[in-house]
């Protein structure tokens, strides 16, 4: 998910900005975050259901999504059910997504309950944002160098951001961030300078014809001045020259909820996250 928004009540949900490939604004999400998430291990397709197993054993990246509507209480355990079978033959923790919109309303409302007995426990309610392109600065940016995560300097720069920001064990993020051979998927990273120092990192990726904002994270003394918004609107402008018209989404994270409010982004979807305990 995209670092540094999420957050509140429940809010309806607003208007599409335009359908990517014919699909509903909720469902180009999920398959966006679903491209994201494949970065972190291995991909298995199940019935209405995504499957990612990582190389490490931390729960965020073993991760099942729901990929598919779910048409009532007995076919959402079905899929929760393979999904914790399947973690726990490998003794592993794990993360379970569910978008609010392909569930029934019931089934929606009952959730938590559903999924108690599984010892999956809601930790996050993400909206599912979009934005047809990035409002225009309303102030000056810091002067950040920008640079491609593609060499060994960059994957180790990237490396130790996404560790310091989101608190992941170091050792963790190097098997997932420093190897090259990990980099030959669509998530695309950069990382921003300022004096030499690297202080921000991004990532994006393009999936079912809109454009991802992932892993936005900034050094704790670095923040609150502009390098978030910096690092993302570059991410944005490297895929617009390439030509992407797709719309901007992504799952806000708590702390970034009002970043992305003022660069545009308004909430169309909301993704449940379940941690297994």
């Amino acid at each position: 998910m995209a670092g540094d928004g999420a957050g509140g009540g429940r809010r309806s949900p607003e208007p599409a900005l335009g359908p990517a490939a014919g699909l509903k604004p909720f469902e180009y999400n999920t398959a966006n975050l679903i491209a994201a998430l494949s970065f972190y291990g291995t991909v298995e397709r199940r019935e209405g259901l995504t499957l990612v197993t990582s190389p490490v054993e931390h729960p965020a990246f073993n991760v099942a999504v729901l990929d598919a509507p779910v048409p009532d209480e007995a076919a959402l355990l079905e899929r929760a059910h393979e999904a914790a079978s399947h973690f726990r033959n490998l003794l592993r923790g794990f993360n379970f997504y569910a978008c609010e919109d392909l569930l029934d309303p019931r089934t929606a409302r009952r959730l938590d309950t559903l999924l108690d007995p599984l010892r999956l426990v809601r930790i996050l309610d993400a909206p599912g944002m979009e934005a047809e392109d990035l409002v225009a600065p309303a102030r000056i940016l810091p002067p950040l160098e920008f640079a491609r995560v593609a060499t060994p300097r960059e994957r180790a720069a990237f490396t130790g951001l996404i560790s310091s920001a989101f608190n992941i064990p170091y050792a963790t993020a190097r098997v997932l961030y420093e190897p090259a051979e990990r980099w030959r998927t669509a998530f695309e990273a950069w990382v921003g300078y300022l004096a030499g120092e690297p202080v921000t990192c991004g990532a994006a990726v393009e999936e079912a014809e809109a454009l991802g904002i992932y892993s936005v994270a900034t050094l704790h003394g670095h923040r609150h001045c502009g390098c978030a918004e910096a690092i993302v609107r570059h991410a944005v402008a490297e895929h617009r020259t390439r030509g992407c018209r797709g719309p901007l989404v992504l799952q806000s994270t708590p702390d970034g909820r009002r970043l992305y409010r003022a660069l545009g982004f308004r909430r169309t979807t909301r993704f449940a996250v379940y941690a297994s305990h």
